[in-house]
């Protein structure tokens, strides 16, 4: 999981900033536990495109729900 962050900054870092990457980089800081992060990766793909990728963006904003409740629940940030 991290390297696939280290591809996913490499990504952002030369200006791939597509929905789909920033969906992924997203998820990926979620599995690592970085709720902040990947808040703002999911809120960023899905302000690029909102129906992207067949179904990722519903992925994305289910995750993002749940990272957000997460937050809302135990009022605390990972």
């Amino acid at each position: 999981q991290e390297q696939a962050q280290v591809a996913m900054d490499a990504a952002l870092d030369i200006g791939i900033n597509t929905a789909t990457v920033r969906y992924h980089a997203g998820a990926i800081a979620a599995a690592l536990g970085q709720t902040d992060t990947a808040i703002e990766h999911l809120e960023a793909a899905l302000s690029i495109n909102d129906r992207f990728a067949f179904g990722d963006a519903d992925d994305a904003r289910q995750l993002l729900d749940a990272l957000r409740s997460e937050v809302l629940t135990t009022g605390r940030r990972r």
